[in-house]
């Protein structure tokens, strides 16, 4: 009896200096789990993704191949949470065989970044129709009231659609 009541007060000592230091005890979270098999080089390098935290968004519309076109990619925050507009962003992107990007390193002021959405502007031009991936890496953080989440090296990819000149609308 007399231990679990010396446990108990341990107890309370922990939780209460906690307290009074701004603390709040938090239950541990469960880790991440591992990325898929067949996931991007750099994902299964360290980086997972959040799937919770945000969202990518590809182009719905094609662009015409032969042809410098930019497309607005997308990062979108996910529920409760909006985009940091203080945090230094920085997207990299991979080549892709077949796609010429106008850059491969966008900065936060390369951006177009609102609370609701990270709109990432750019150039390509394709040789042929057809889908591409694009992979990048993002660094890059979402927000709350209660909490930042940074994302560092996380992997991102966008998929942009490519149709013949005469296929255009």
């Amino acid at each position: 009896m007399q231990i679990s009541l010396a446990k108990s007060a341990v107890a309370l000592t922990l939780v209460t200096s906690a307290t009074m230091m701004g603390c709040e005890p938090q239950q541990a979270e469960p880790l991440s789990p591992e990325p898929l098999a067949g996931a991007s080089a750099q994902a299964s390098s360290g980086s997972r993704t959040r799937a919770s935290n945000y969202r990518v968004e590809s182009p719905s519309e094609a662009i015409v191949a032969g042809t410098a076109s930019q497309v607005d990619l997308g990062v979108v925050p996910g529920a409760n949470l909006k985009i940091n507009l203080e945090y230094p962003w920085k997207i990299t992107f991979e080549e892709v065989e077949g796609l010429r990007l106008g850059t491969t390193v966008l900065n936060r002021e390369a951006l177009q970044l609102s609370e609701a959405r990270a709109t990432i502007p750019l150039e390509v031009t394709a040789e042929q129709p057809g889908d591409y991936t694009l992979n990048a890496v993002g660094n890059f953080s979402v927000c709350n009231d209660d909490r930042c989440d940074i994302l560092r090296d996380e992997a991102l990819q966008f998929t942009v659609k490519v149709q013949q000149a005469d296929q255009a609308s």
